[in-house]
C-alpha cells in the first residue's frame, strides 16, 4: 500500500479515531515507513513539508489539507483518517470492516483482561472502538467528544431512554416526539447530523436506529440530567413508557 507510486490513500471506519489509530499501526509495524512516517497538525506545517525532498508518508490530523496531487507530485504517500460517511474521494480507499466479536475479545484479553471482563466490555460498547477506549475498565482519561456539546440535550436524553426503535413505527415516533417536545421528523433530522460526525453515539441500520452503547452514552451526557430535567420527563416517561430502564438509577443531584 506503501509501495510504488506516491498517492493518497483515505481510511475510513466507523470513527476517525480508528482510522487514525490504523494508519499510526501501520507505521509502527515496519521501521521504514515508522521513519518516514509524520503527523501533520495543521496547514502552515503542512505546506512546509510538501517541499521536502526526501519521500514521507504523511497523516494530516484533524483538518483537511490542500494540494494533496502535489504532495503525491513531490513523492509523498498520504494517509486520511476519516469516518464511513465521508462520500468525496481523491486517490484510494481503505475501508475497515467492524472486528468481529471474537478477535475483539482476543484483543482484549491480550491487554491483560481475562476473559469475563473482556466479554463485559464488548456487551457494553458492542465492540465499537471509541467506547471500549471509554469503558471504566480500562481506566481511561478520555476526550469527550465534540457532539457532547454541540446538540441540545432534550435531542440526547430522548436518545439515551428509547436507545432503539423503528423510523417508520408510529408508535415510535409518536413517544420520541413527546419526549423532545419536537415534531419526530425534526428529531430525525438533528438525530442524522448526530449520525455522521466522528465518534457519534447512534447508527442507522436500514429503518433502526440504535444507541451503540448506552453505558458509554449515559457516562458521556450524564452530567447535563439535573433535577429539573429530571422532573420534566417522570410524567412523559411513565405516560408513554410504563416504567424506566432499570438500568438507569437517575441522580437528582
Amino acid at each position: 500500500m506503501l509501495k510504488g507510486n506516491a498517492k493518497t490513500i483515505h481510511i475510513r471506519s466507523n470513527s476517525e479515531k480508528a482510522s487514525y489509530a490504523f494508519a499510526l499501526a501501520g507505521l509502527l509495524e515496519n521501521k521504514e515507513f515508522l521513519s518516514r512516517g509524520i503527523v501533520i497538525k495543521d496547514e502552515s506545517s503542512w505546506d512546509f513539508m510538501l517541499d521536502t525532498e526526501n519521500s514521507l508518508i504523511l497523516i494530516p490530523y484533524k483538518f483537511k489539507p490542500e494540494n494533496l496531487g502535489y504532495a503525491n507530485q513531490n513523492g509523498h504517500f498520504v494517509l486520511i483518517p476519516e469516518t464511513l460517511n465521508v462520500s468525496y474521494t481523491i486517490g484510494d480507499v481503505v475501508k475497515l470492516e467492524k472486528m468481529d466479536r471474537h478477535n475483539r475479545i482476543d484483543a482484549l484479553k491480550s491487554m491483560g483482561l481475562n476473559k469475563r471482563e473482556a466479554e463485559k466490555i464488548y456487551k457494553d460498547t458492542h465492540g465499537y472502538l471509541a467506547p471500549i477506549r471509554r469503558h471504566q475498565k480500562l481506566r481511561a482519561n478520555h476526550i469527550v467528544p465534540d457532539w457532547v456539546n454541540q446538540f441540545k440535550t432534550d435531542i440526547l436524553i430522548t436518545t439515551l431512554i428509547v436507545t432503539e426503535w423503528n423510523s417508520e413505527n408510529e408508535n415510535d415516533k409518536e413517544i420520541i416526539s413527546k419526549l423532545a417536545d419536537i415534531s419526530y421528523n425534526d428529531f430525525e433530522t438533528e438525530l442524522l447530523k448526530l449520525a455522521s460526525v466522528s465518534d457519534s453515539p447512534v447508527r442507522q441500520v436500514g429503518n433502526i436506529w440504535q444507541v451503540i452503547s448506552k453505558m458509554d452514552f449515559w457516562v458521556l451526557i450524564s452530567h447535563k440530567i439535573n433535577k429539573k430535567t429530571i422532573e420534566s420527563l417522570e410524567s412523559i416517561i411513565f405516560e408513554v413508557l410504563g416504567e424506566t430502564d432499570p438500568s438507569y438509577d437517575l441522580s437528582a443531584e
